[in-house]
This record gives C-alpha cells, structure tokens and sequence, in this order.
C-alpha cells in the first residue's frame, strides 16, 4: 500500500505529527497548531504532503493513542478539573460532528480561509482581553495611588501589588464536583461557548486549542491543572465516530496512519522530558508565534496566492 501515497506526504505527516507530539507532552495541546503548520508550509513549498483529510485524521489518531500516557504523566485524576472538562467535553462532542461534516465535503482552500480567518478573530479577541486587563490593572494602580497605603495596596517600595484576576473559584479546586449551582451555571456557560467554537475548530481541522487557551488564560488556571485536562479532553475524540461515518478515516491510509501515530508518540515522550526544563510562558509564546504563521500561510493558500 506503499504507493498509494507520495514518500514525501508520510515524511510531511510524520514531522507534524512528531512535532505535535512533542507539544502535547509540554502543554497538552497544541498539536494540531504544528501538525497543520507544518503541512501547509510544506503544501506552500511545493511537496506532496498528502491531502488536509489525511493531516487532521492522522493527528485525532496520534492524540487519541498518545493519551492514556499523558493522563499517567499528569496525574489527571488528582490534577484535572473535572467541572470544566466534563463542560468542555460535553459541547465538543455536539459540535464537532459540524466541523466534520464540513471537512468531508468542503474544498481545502475554503476551510483555509474559514480557519484563517477563525484564528484571525481568536487572537484579535485575546489581545482585547490583554488590553482591558492592563486596563484595569491601571486603573487599580492609579486609584491605589490616591488612596495611598491605608487601603494596603501598596508594597513597602511604593510599587502597586498586582491583584489576582477575579474568577469563580480557583480552577482545579473543584475537580471533586462541589460548588453551588450558580458556580455549576457558570462554568456550563464557558463550557458552552469555548466547548462549541472548539469542537467545530477540531472537527474541522483538530485545531480546537485556541479557545480553550483563552477560556484557561482567562480563568488564570495553573499549568497541571491545563495539562491534565487536556488529556482527558485528547482521550474523548469524539471527532473520529463522524470522521468514521463520513469516509474520512480510509483503510488504504493504514500504513500512513501507523508511520504518523508512531511519529506522534515518540513526540509525546520527548515533549515529556522537556516539559520539566521549559517554562509555560516560553512555550505559550511560541505557539502564539506558529498560530500567527500558521495563520498567514493559511490566508496565502486559501486566497491562491501560493
């Protein structure tokens, strides 16, 4: 079955897939940003690497295998906050059959644009987000300032002590389902929103991180608590039953999809390693770097320009 594919495309695939990995066992997201910049860079260069059906196929496969290891190296069952994931989760598994759908039968070109133009948005909203917290935080500097020490905002140097964002309760803290019901309702309501854009995002491309980033950046959620629900959520994929369905996982790619998953793993091991020498804003910024790239590459594309 070798033939059935170019050399190159099971070469393209396996990289993104290595790479992808590798950002999985950093962060537990993020592969499908690598995975689909690293196809469409090589798309752009001119090599056969395979059609976007088999780049996103190929990577819900890698993350379906890669994670029952990354729920043992995160320690999901003590780190995951359960009322989020089960939120996120429940929304993904609604929408996703939608971006699915749309991959089987829409032209690659249009779903570059559509994705060019959805990380387009997502990152104008995080940068307002961004913008209205150093708002606020000078505004609470400037009204510390005139209140000077007696409202104890003031450190003994006179800077102003940054003050923690507000949010429902410190995420990961109610991993145990407590909480009341208006806690219950709220974090239903960020489920529905992040889990809807995501699920359609995933089954569209797997590209479904960008707004569970910005639901975790907002809820300024630790790291352990990020990766170990993000490997439940890599475990629950709900994309593949209408990936199945709609002809899109095809036993002639077998061996395509073994080269590319066992890329992915071995990704997954190394990102592991590094996950312990690289800090979280490091990397975060990083992938906020390739989603702009990726971004660019996909409007190029998408409007023929390349």
């Amino acid at each position: 079955m070798w033939h059935d594919n170019a050399p190159s495309a099971y070469l393209v695939l396996a990289l993104g897939n290595w790479l992808g990995g590798v950002t999985k066992g950093v962060t537990g997201f993020g592969s499908a940003i690598l995975n689909l910049c690293c196809w469409i860079a090589f798309v752009v260069a001119g090599v056969d690497s395979g059609t976007l059906q088999q780049a996103v196929v190929t990577e819900a496969l890698s993350s379906t295998l890669i994670a029952p290891g990354l729920l043992y190296v995160t320690r999901a069952h003590a780190t995951a906050d359960f009322r989020t994931t089960a939120a996120i989760s429940l929304f993904v598994g609604l929408s996703s059959p939608v971006g699915a759908a749309a991959l089987a039968r829409w032209d690659a070109q249009l779903i570059e644009l559509v994705m060019a133009a959805a990380l387009l948005v997502i990152m104008l909203a995080e940068q307002l987000s961004s913008l209205a917290r150093c708002w606020s935080t000078n505004a609470n500097g400037d009204a510390a300032g005139a209140e000077g020490r007696e409202g104890g905002l003031l450190s003994g140097d006179g800077s102003v002590t940054p003050q923690p964002l507000p949010r429902l309760q410190a995420v990961g803290a109610g991993r145990r389902f407590k909480g009341g019901a208006h806690e219950w309702l709220a974090v239903l309501g960020i489920g529905a929103v992040a889990g809807t854009a995501s699920g359609i995002m995933e089954g569209l491309t797997g590209m479904n991180g960008p707004p569970i980033m910005i639901c975790y950046r907002l809820l300024n959620t630790p790291k352990s608590t990020v990766r170990g629900n993000n490997a439940i959520l890599n475990l629950l994929q709900m994309r593949l039953i209408p990936y199945y369905f709609m002809g899109l996982i095809r036993s002639v790619d077998l061996q395509l999809y073994v080269v590319a998953c066992a890329a992915g793993v071995l990704g997954a091991v190394a990102g592991d390693l590094l996950s312990h020498n690289m800090q979280q804003k490091t990397f975060q910024a990083l992938l906020g770097v390739l989603m702009v790239l990726c971004c660019f590459l996909m409007f190029a594309s998408g409007l023929g320009y390349v």
